[in-house]
Protein backbone atom coordinates (compact mmCIF):
# COMPACT_ATOMS: atom_id res chain seq x y z
CA UNK A 1 0.00 0.00 0.00
CA UNK A 2 0.96 3.46 -0.53
CA UNK A 3 0.78 5.90 2.14
CA UNK A 4 1.88 9.58 2.32
CA UNK A 5 1.59 11.95 5.07
CA UNK A 6 0.41 15.07 4.68
CA UNK A 7 1.64 18.25 6.88
CA UNK A 8 1.65 22.53 6.32
CA UNK A 9 4.76 23.24 8.09
CA UNK A 10 3.79 26.42 8.93
CA UNK A 11 1.10 25.02 11.07
CA UNK A 12 2.14 26.93 14.67
CA UNK A 13 1.81 23.31 16.45
CA UNK A 14 3.09 21.30 13.56
CA UNK A 15 6.24 19.25 15.57
CA UNK A 16 3.06 18.20 17.81
CA UNK A 17 1.35 17.33 15.14
CA UNK A 18 4.29 15.11 13.48
CA UNK A 19 4.81 13.10 16.92
CA UNK A 20 1.26 12.00 17.11
CA UNK A 21 1.48 10.99 13.69
CA UNK A 22 4.59 9.51 14.27
CA UNK A 23 2.89 7.39 17.34
CA UNK A 24 -0.04 7.07 15.08
CA UNK A 25 2.16 4.90 12.62
CA UNK A 26 4.25 2.87 14.92
CA UNK A 27 1.05 1.57 16.57
CA UNK A 28 -0.44 0.60 13.04
CA UNK A 29 2.89 -1.91 12.73
CA UNK A 30 2.78 -2.54 9.21
CA UNK A 31 5.20 -1.90 6.48
CA UNK A 32 4.01 0.55 4.14
CA UNK A 33 5.57 2.39 1.74
CA UNK A 34 5.32 6.40 2.99
CA UNK A 35 6.10 9.56 1.85
CA UNK A 36 5.64 13.19 2.79
CA UNK A 37 3.62 15.72 1.28
CA UNK A 38 4.83 18.92 2.91
CA UNK A 39 2.99 22.37 2.20
CA UNK A 40 5.05 25.54 3.05
CA UNK A 41 4.34 29.06 2.31
CA UNK A 42 7.58 30.97 4.01
CA UNK A 43 10.90 29.67 4.04
CA UNK A 44 11.58 26.58 2.24
CA UNK A 45 11.97 23.63 4.85
CA UNK A 46 15.42 22.19 5.32
CA UNK A 47 14.74 20.25 7.91
CA UNK A 48 11.47 17.78 8.54
CA UNK A 49 9.60 15.86 11.28
CA UNK A 50 10.95 12.35 11.61
CA UNK A 51 7.63 10.24 11.65
CA UNK A 52 8.99 7.13 9.85
CA UNK A 53 12.15 4.80 9.86
CA UNK A 54 12.50 5.53 6.13
CA UNK A 55 10.82 8.19 3.74
CA UNK A 56 10.08 6.62 0.16
CA UNK A 57 9.56 9.91 -1.41
CA UNK A 58 9.34 13.80 -0.30
CA UNK A 59 7.70 16.47 -1.64
CA UNK A 60 8.09 20.05 -1.23
CA UNK A 61 4.85 22.12 -2.22
CA UNK A 62 4.41 25.71 -1.93
CA UNK A 63 1.53 27.77 -1.46
CA UNK A 64 0.28 30.92 -1.91
CA UNK A 65 -0.63 32.69 1.45
CA UNK A 66 -3.09 33.53 2.65
CA UNK A 67 -3.94 29.61 3.16
CA UNK A 68 -7.34 28.63 3.06
CA UNK A 69 -8.46 25.13 2.65
CA UNK A 70 -9.32 25.90 -1.05
CA UNK A 71 -5.64 26.27 -1.69
CA UNK A 72 -4.82 23.22 -0.65
CA UNK A 73 -7.62 20.81 -2.12
CA UNK A 74 -6.88 22.33 -5.74
CA UNK A 75 -2.90 21.41 -5.49
CA UNK A 76 -3.58 17.84 -3.80
CA UNK A 77 -5.84 16.92 -6.14
CA UNK A 78 -2.93 17.45 -8.77
CA UNK A 79 -0.10 15.69 -6.65
CA UNK A 80 -2.40 12.71 -6.16
CA UNK A 81 -3.65 12.46 -10.20
CA UNK A 82 0.10 11.59 -10.73
CA UNK A 83 1.07 10.25 -7.28
CA UNK A 84 -1.87 7.76 -7.12
CA UNK A 85 -1.77 6.90 -3.67
CA UNK A 86 -3.51 4.99 -1.44
CA UNK A 87 -3.55 6.47 1.74
CA UNK A 88 -3.15 9.87 2.58
CA UNK A 89 -2.76 10.72 5.99
CA UNK A 90 -3.40 14.21 7.61
CA UNK A 91 -2.92 15.76 10.79
CA UNK A 92 -5.78 15.61 13.49
CA UNK A 93 -6.50 19.48 13.42
CA UNK A 94 -8.57 21.31 12.34
CA UNK A 95 -7.38 21.90 8.71
CA UNK A 96 -6.32 18.39 8.71
CA UNK A 97 -10.07 16.95 9.50
CA UNK A 98 -11.49 19.59 7.13
CA UNK A 99 -9.24 18.69 4.06
CA UNK A 100 -9.13 14.64 4.63
CA UNK A 101 -13.13 14.92 4.49
CA UNK A 102 -13.25 17.12 1.09
CA UNK A 103 -10.49 15.68 -0.48
CA UNK A 104 -12.50 12.37 -0.36
CA UNK A 105 -15.20 13.26 -1.71
CA UNK A 106 -13.58 15.24 -4.76
CA UNK A 107 -11.69 12.17 -5.43
CA UNK A 108 -14.55 9.56 -5.16
CA UNK A 109 -12.63 8.30 -2.18
CA UNK A 110 -13.27 7.02 1.46
CA UNK A 111 -12.56 9.11 4.47
CA UNK A 112 -12.53 8.56 8.55
CA UNK A 113 -11.51 11.70 10.92
CA UNK A 114 -10.08 10.85 14.83
CA UNK A 115 -8.66 7.29 13.87
CA UNK A 116 -7.45 5.29 16.55
CA UNK A 117 -5.93 2.39 14.92
CA UNK A 118 -5.46 1.25 11.37
CA UNK A 119 -4.69 -1.84 9.32
CA UNK A 120 -4.73 -3.06 5.99
CA UNK A 121 -7.35 -5.96 4.85
CA UNK A 122 -7.84 -7.26 1.66
CA UNK A 123 -11.25 -5.38 0.73
CA UNK A 124 -9.51 -1.62 1.88
CA UNK A 125 -8.24 -1.02 5.61
CA UNK A 126 -9.80 -1.13 9.04
CA UNK A 127 -10.34 1.93 11.27
CA UNK A 128 -11.70 2.54 14.70
CA UNK A 129 -12.17 5.38 16.70
CA UNK A 130 -14.62 6.75 19.98
CA UNK A 131 -17.51 7.11 19.68
CA UNK A 132 -20.46 8.43 22.02
CA UNK A 133 -18.17 10.27 24.37
CA UNK A 134 -15.17 7.96 23.95
CA UNK A 135 -17.71 5.52 25.74
CA UNK A 136 -17.58 2.93 22.83
CA UNK A 137 -15.38 2.04 19.96
CA UNK A 138 -16.74 1.53 16.54
CA UNK A 139 -14.65 -0.44 13.63
CA UNK A 140 -15.40 0.52 9.92
CA UNK A 141 -14.27 -1.19 6.35
CA UNK A 142 -13.04 1.54 3.81
CA UNK A 143 -13.18 -0.18 0.90
CA UNK A 144 -13.10 2.74 -1.72
CA UNK A 145 -9.94 4.29 -2.55
CA UNK A 146 -7.85 7.12 -1.91
CA UNK A 147 -8.62 6.36 1.65
CA UNK A 148 -8.25 9.82 3.48
CA UNK A 149 -8.08 9.81 7.43
CA UNK A 150 -6.51 11.81 10.30
CA UNK A 151 -5.20 10.27 13.69
CA UNK A 152 -7.19 11.05 17.03
CA UNK A 153 -5.55 13.68 18.86
CA UNK A 154 -3.24 11.85 21.63
CA UNK A 155 -1.06 12.78 24.02
CA UNK A 156 2.47 13.04 22.20
CA UNK A 157 6.54 14.87 22.67
CA UNK A 158 6.85 16.74 19.29
CA UNK A 159 8.56 15.08 16.58
CA UNK A 160 12.48 15.07 16.59
CA UNK A 161 13.48 17.56 13.41
CA UNK A 162 16.20 15.76 11.00
CA UNK A 163 17.51 17.13 7.92
CA UNK A 164 16.11 16.47 4.68
CA UNK A 165 16.28 12.15 4.79
CA UNK A 166 16.20 11.94 0.78
CA UNK A 167 16.14 13.68 -2.71
CA UNK A 168 12.86 15.91 -2.42
CA UNK A 169 10.80 16.77 -5.32
CA UNK A 170 9.95 20.62 -5.58
CA UNK A 171 6.80 21.44 -7.02
CA UNK A 172 6.57 24.42 -8.83
CA UNK A 173 4.49 27.46 -7.11
CA UNK A 174 0.82 27.07 -8.61
CA UNK A 175 -1.50 29.82 -7.68
CA UNK A 176 -5.12 28.65 -6.45
CA UNK A 177 -7.97 28.65 -8.58
CA UNK A 178 -10.07 31.46 -7.42
CA UNK A 179 -13.49 30.37 -5.88
CA UNK A 180 -16.36 32.71 -6.47
CA UNK A 181 -17.91 32.12 -2.78
CA UNK A 182 -14.86 33.20 -1.53
CA UNK A 183 -14.77 38.01 -1.01
CA UNK A 184 -11.94 38.02 0.72
CA UNK A 185 -9.68 36.66 3.29
CA UNK A 186 -7.70 38.19 6.17
CA UNK A 187 -5.43 36.35 8.69
CA UNK A 188 -4.71 37.63 12.06
CA UNK A 189 -1.25 35.78 13.83
CA UNK A 190 -2.00 34.66 17.15
CA UNK A 191 0.72 35.54 19.25
CA UNK A 192 0.61 33.05 22.18
CA UNK A 193 2.41 30.28 22.00
CA UNK A 194 1.60 26.37 22.58
CA UNK A 195 4.72 26.11 25.09
CA UNK A 196 2.51 25.61 28.23
CA UNK A 197 1.35 21.92 26.55
CA UNK A 198 5.09 20.33 27.81
CA UNK A 199 4.81 22.21 31.43
CA UNK A 200 5.51 19.36 34.06
CA UNK A 201 2.40 20.89 35.76
CA UNK A 202 -0.49 22.14 34.07
CA UNK A 203 -3.31 23.69 35.45
CA UNK A 204 -7.06 23.70 33.77
CA UNK A 205 -9.62 25.89 34.21
CA UNK A 206 -13.28 24.71 33.69
CA UNK A 207 -16.94 26.23 33.68
CA UNK A 208 -16.54 26.42 37.55
CA UNK A 209 -14.81 29.36 37.21
CA UNK A 210 -17.66 31.49 36.64
CA UNK A 211 -15.50 34.76 34.89
CA UNK A 212 -12.52 36.25 33.22
CA UNK A 213 -11.53 38.06 36.09
CA UNK A 214 -11.40 34.78 38.45
CA UNK A 215 -9.28 33.60 35.12
CA UNK A 216 -6.72 36.11 35.92
CA UNK A 217 -6.61 34.69 39.46
CA UNK A 218 -5.79 31.30 38.12
CA UNK A 219 -3.38 33.02 35.55
CA UNK A 220 -1.42 34.26 38.76
CA UNK A 221 -1.36 31.41 40.63
CA UNK A 222 0.15 29.30 37.81
CA UNK A 223 2.98 31.94 37.60
CA UNK A 224 3.52 31.26 41.16
CA UNK A 225 3.84 27.66 40.73
CA UNK A 226 5.76 27.61 37.42
CA UNK A 227 2.86 25.39 35.35
CA UNK A 228 1.06 25.76 32.40
CA UNK A 229 -2.33 26.84 32.33
CA UNK A 230 -5.39 25.20 29.71
CA UNK A 231 -9.07 25.54 29.50
CA UNK A 232 -12.34 23.27 28.99
CA UNK A 233 -14.25 24.19 26.05
CA UNK A 234 -16.79 26.56 27.83
CA UNK A 235 -14.04 28.61 28.65
CA UNK A 236 -12.88 29.03 25.77
CA UNK A 237 -16.34 29.94 23.78
CA UNK A 238 -16.95 32.72 26.73
CA UNK A 239 -13.93 34.38 25.51
CA UNK A 240 -12.49 33.94 29.01
CA UNK A 241 -9.29 32.44 27.65
CA UNK A 242 -7.41 31.77 24.20
CA UNK A 243 -9.01 29.03 21.88
CA UNK A 244 -5.43 27.55 21.78
CA UNK A 245 -6.01 27.03 25.46
CA UNK A 246 -8.40 24.18 25.14
CA UNK A 247 -7.20 20.80 26.68
CA UNK A 248 -9.07 17.77 24.92
CA UNK A 249 -9.94 15.86 21.99
CA UNK A 250 -10.66 18.66 20.21
CA UNK A 251 -7.65 20.56 21.28
CA UNK A 252 -4.42 19.65 23.00
CA UNK A 253 -4.07 16.27 24.61
CA UNK A 254 -1.60 16.80 27.49
CA UNK A 255 0.44 14.78 29.42
CA UNK A 256 2.45 16.68 32.32
CA UNK A 257 3.41 14.80 35.82
CA UNK A 258 1.16 16.44 37.40
CA UNK A 259 -2.65 18.00 36.58
CA UNK A 260 -4.61 20.40 38.68
CA UNK A 261 -8.22 19.90 37.08
CA UNK A 262 -10.43 23.23 38.22
CA UNK A 263 -13.89 23.55 38.10
CA UNK A 264 -14.85 20.72 35.56
CA UNK A 265 -17.42 18.59 35.25
CA UNK A 266 -15.50 16.02 33.25
CA UNK A 267 -16.97 15.16 30.13
CA UNK A 268 -15.56 12.20 27.86
CA UNK A 269 -14.30 14.47 25.42
CA UNK A 270 -12.10 16.45 28.46
CA UNK A 271 -11.43 13.19 30.18
CA UNK A 272 -9.84 12.19 26.99
CA UNK A 273 -7.10 15.01 26.79
CA UNK A 274 -5.80 14.69 30.31
CA UNK A 275 -5.95 10.47 30.85
CA UNK A 276 -2.54 9.86 30.51
CA UNK A 277 -1.44 12.42 33.27
CA UNK A 278 0.73 10.71 35.60
CA UNK A 279 -1.48 12.46 38.45
CA UNK A 280 -4.53 13.87 38.31
CA UNK A 281 -5.85 16.61 41.38
CA UNK A 282 -10.17 17.65 40.94
CA UNK A 283 -11.63 20.60 42.89
CA UNK A 284 -15.30 20.68 42.22
CA UNK A 285 -18.21 21.32 44.07
CA UNK A 286 -20.40 18.65 42.55
CA UNK A 287 -19.32 15.00 44.56
CA UNK A 288 -20.73 13.03 41.70
CA UNK A 289 -19.04 15.20 38.69
CA UNK A 290 -17.22 12.63 36.15
CA UNK A 291 -13.99 14.24 36.59
CA UNK A 292 -13.78 12.44 40.09
CA UNK A 293 -13.65 8.94 38.36
CA UNK A 294 -9.99 9.41 36.89
CA UNK A 295 -8.78 11.62 39.26
CA UNK A 296 -6.21 10.22 41.70
CA UNK A 297 -7.34 13.21 44.46
CA UNK A 298 -10.61 14.79 44.47
CA UNK A 299 -12.05 17.96 46.23
CA UNK A 300 -15.26 18.39 46.94
CA UNK A 301 -14.92 22.40 47.54
CA UNK A 302 -15.28 25.80 46.12
CA UNK A 303 -12.32 26.01 43.87
CA UNK A 304 -11.65 29.81 44.59
CA UNK A 305 -11.18 29.15 48.40
CA UNK A 306 -9.04 26.71 47.14
CA UNK A 307 -6.96 28.33 44.77
CA UNK A 308 -6.68 30.85 47.42
CA UNK A 309 -5.05 28.75 50.24
CA UNK A 310 -3.02 27.10 47.41
CA UNK A 311 -1.58 30.79 46.31
CA UNK A 312 -0.84 31.50 50.59
CA UNK A 313 0.88 27.86 50.71
CA UNK A 314 3.38 28.52 48.00
CA UNK A 315 4.15 32.13 48.48
CA UNK A 316 4.35 31.21 51.97
CA UNK A 317 7.53 28.71 51.43
CA UNK A 318 9.50 31.50 49.19
CA UNK A 319 11.86 34.23 50.14
CA UNK A 320 9.65 37.58 50.46
CA UNK A 321 6.79 35.58 51.53
CA UNK A 322 5.47 37.90 53.76
CA UNK A 323 4.90 40.50 50.37
CA UNK A 324 3.64 37.35 48.54
CA UNK A 325 0.77 36.83 51.21
CA UNK A 326 -0.34 40.51 50.76
CA UNK A 327 -0.62 39.76 47.32
CA UNK A 328 -2.27 36.53 47.43
CA UNK A 329 -5.02 38.23 50.20
CA UNK A 330 -5.59 41.55 47.64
Amino acid sequence: MKAVIVLFADAPSWLHLSGEIKDFLSDMAQDMDTGLWLFYHQEKPVMIPEMVDSLSSLKLIPIHPPCPPESFLGLLETVQKTEKADLLIFSGDGLGEELSTRLAFRLNGSSCLKVEHCIKTPDGIEVSRSVYGNHLKACFILKQPPFCISPARRPSRPARVVPLPCPASDLPQIKPIPVKWIKSISMTKNSQDKGWIDADMILVAGQGVKSRENIEILERVARHMGAGLGASRPVVMAAWMDMNRLVGASGSMISPKVCLVLGVSGAGVFNAGIEKAEFIAAVNTDKDAPIFKIADVGIVDDLMAVLKELEKLILSRRPGSLAGQQEAGS
